[in-house]
């Protein structure tokens, strides 16, 4: 048990009250500290295994064990050592063999606090590193950190919606992933509900005036995955994604549609596959967030070619498959799938007997139709000689 008048004891207790949560005092005069580290600017964590670069402002605190030995601080200098998993080792040492200079340069009193001040700082620029290199499982365990961090600052802040211009609490409100504007809940599910439920999917972006202009290609729609944290229901956050494929496949020349009129889903083989992700896991919906310049390539391309080549390509993919009703067609004649060895162009470009005769057969009674005229019963009975009234005859006008 510490002896109240002991300057040990009145050390700690100036310390916990400085520090409170992030303090304990697992002995009588010993103590743990907490030292929070947020970076003022990013760092670039990098994973030479995996390939992976990630810049992150928020770090696991770096614990300070300080032991005060009998005699300080007149005599004996404390005892500390710096706990943490992903500071390098050389670097920890430094830190620690600071803690010897500084309680000399103070005179020999207390100089845990002046220590611990001296780690923050330090902590504010990470030490002193620009980039630091961890291991797979580390770097995950730091991007969780770095996350959940994120999280708890800016439930905990205050900010303005852009919306409404209403202050707002940080846990009612969304900051947008890619450019960190921040709305309240409220207005972001209106305002996407909204352009969901109109069809109006190309406005399924961030709300600040000209912010959805700005960006380009895969980041300009707002992904599945964020708009299910905003938080949207699911059956819209569904609807968008099939509307943006179907907008996708419409826009896309090359789409084969199936034939039948209570069907027309979109064939296998299409340039747009039905997502397999699930929603919660969704990034952009297609990598390819570009509507012309692909299918300009494509039209380059279809033109360097020449009649043979795109006759056997076409040849090569007669048979088609509806993704929706599963109905094997020939995309050439629209028909059900009648094998590779029949050949349906001629019936295409020649119509059938069949046909022939019953176009001749339906200009022949439009002619009539256009140039006689039809003479009353009244008249046809006396001249013909007919009894009843199903008799008729047609003259030239």
């Amino acid at each position: 048990m510490s002896d109240p008048d002991d300057e040990r004891a009145a050390e700690l207790d100036t310390l916990k009250a400085i520090y409170s949560d992030n303090m304990a005092v697992p002995g009588p005069y010993s103590a743990y500290i907490d030292i929070p580290v947020k970076l003022q600017t990013p760092l670039k964590l990098s994973c030479v295994a995996q390939g992976e670069e990630h810049y992150i402002t928020h770090l696991p605190p770096v614990r300070i064990h300080s032991e005060l030995p009998c005699g300080y601080p007149d005599e004996v200098a404390p005892l500390v050592s710096l706990q943490t998993f992903w500071l390098p080792k050389e670097l920890v040492h430094q830190l620690e063999a600071k803690l010897l200079p500084m309680w000399e340069e103070y005179s020999r009193t207390q100089v845990i606090y002046a220590y611990a001040s001296h780690v923050e700082e330090a902590a504010e620029t990470a030490f002193g590193l620009s980039s630091l290199e961890v291991s797979n499982d580390d770097m995950q365990r730091l991007l969780i950190h770095n996350k959940d961090a994120t999280w708890q600052e800016f439930h905990q802040g205050t900010f303005e919606c852009e919306v409404c211009l209403d202050p707002k609490k940080g846990s009612l409100c969304h900051k947008m992933d890619d450019c960190d504007h921040v709305f309240c809940i409220e207005c972001l599910q209106g305002y996407f509900n909204n352009a969901i439920l109109t069809g109006d999917i190309f406005n399924v972006k961030c709300p600040a005036l000209g912010c959805g202009d700005k960006r380009t290609g895969s980041t300009k729609l707002i992904t599945p995955r964020e708009l299910l944290q905003v938080p949207l229901e699911r059956a819209a956050v569904q609807r968008y994604v099939f509307l943006k494929r179907k907008k996708k496949l419409e826009s896309d020349p090359s789409t084969i549609w199936c034939p039948r009129r209570w069907c027309q889903g979109a064939t296998q083989e299409n340039n747009y596959p039905k997502p397999s992700v699930p929603l919660d896991e969704m990034g952009v919906v297609f990598e390819d967030d570009t509507d012309t310049t692909l299918y300009e390539s494509q039209a380059s391309a279809d033109d360097a070619e020449d009649e043979a080549t795109k006759e056997a390509a076409l040849l090569s993919t007669r048979l088609q498959i509806c993704e929706d009703c599963s109905y094997a067609f020939c995309r050439l004649c629209s028909r059900t799938w009648h094998g590779d060895f029949f050949d349906c162009r001629a019936r295409i470009t020649i119509p059938s007997e069949r046909d022939v005769i019953e176009t001749e057969e339906e200009a022949s009674l439009t002619f009539i139709m256009q140039n006689t005229t039809r003479l009353s019963d009244a008249f046809l009975l006396p001249v013909l000689g007919v009894s009843g009234s199903t008799a008729s005859v047609w003259t030239f006008q």
